[in-house]
Formats: structure tokens, sequence, C-alpha cells
């Protein structure tokens, strides 16, 4: 009987070893959370003069406010950009990173938004700020005016699209 006894013991034990690990690999981590931060520039126009020398002919800041500069986070590899200018009209502005430090701010372009993005775009450099600049004339489809007089650019950064 102690000898059925003890069997029995070393028999469970063995599959309850043997159950652990599959159980163990049932368990998923759990997704990673995405993450947000918002922020808000408020700006005022006129916003640029066109500089034919600029490189990739960027406006350059002019006049009131032309262009700001957002420091990113190591986390922010996605950015949704919604303008809202006080004409109520679209406003057409680029987004690029200075990598290097130069004066030359269209170094890695980020983007170009008219009004709001449709989907986030890809931050192609996390940790490096974005400049951003706005464009008075058209947006980038050439038939969309972009009228900018004042407002508010809200960028959402994310870790995930």
């Amino acid at each position: 009987m102690k000898r059925a006894l003890v069997l029995a013991l070393v028999v469970g034990l063995l599959a309850g070893m043997m159950l652990m690990p599959a159980e163990a690999k049932k368990k998923k981590k759990p997704a990673p959370a995405k993450v947000e931060r918002v922020v808000e520039l408020p700006y005022q126009c006129p916003c640029g003069v066109w500089n034919p020398a600029s490189p990739a002919g960027f406006w350059l800041a002019g006049g009131a406010v032309g262009g700001a500069l957002t420091p990113t986070g190591g986390d922010d590899k996605f950015v949704k950009v919604e303008i809202t200018d006080a004409s109520g009209q679209k406003v057409n502005i680029g987004l690029a990173q200075n990598v290097d430090g130069t004066d030359n701010f269209a170094e890695v372009p980020v983007g170009e938004v008219c009004g709001t993005t449709e989907e986030p775009l890809a931050v192609p450099n996390p940790g490096v700020q974005v400049d951003i600049f706005v464009y008075e004339g058209t947006c980038t489809d050439m038939a969309t005016p972009s009228i900018a007089t004042s407002g508010t650019i809200k960028l959402t950064f994310s870790n995930m699209p």
C-alpha cells in the first residue's frame, strides 16, 4: 500500500511539473500601452517670407511667429497634427528635424500638413526637436488655400500609431 501511495505521489508531482511550463507559456505579456503627450503652440501671422535661397525652398520665420521648436522625447515616435486658425480656413505647415544642429532646418522632413493629419506621421528621430513652419498661400495640393491669421497648432505625440 505504501508503495502505491508513493508511486501515486511521484506520478502526481511529475505530471504537475510537466503541466506548469505549458501553462506558463499560455500567459502572455500585456500589450504595451499607448502613451500620448499633447503640445499646443499658438501662432500669429504674418508667418514667413519666401526665401528661394533656402534649402528645399522652405519658408523662414519672419513677421511675428512663423516657426516653433518643439522638443521631443525618446518615446515620441508618431505625431498627429490639428491646426485651428481664427479664419476658420485650413493652414499648411511643414515639420522637419534638424539632426546635426546646423542652420539647415529642413534636414530631415517629418511631413507637411494642411489642416489636420488623417494618419499619424512617423517621427524619424525621437528625442530630436521638431521644427514647425507655417506656410501661407496654398496647401501642397496647390488647390486648397492656406490662410494663416492666428491660431493654435496641436501636436499629439505618441509611442505608437
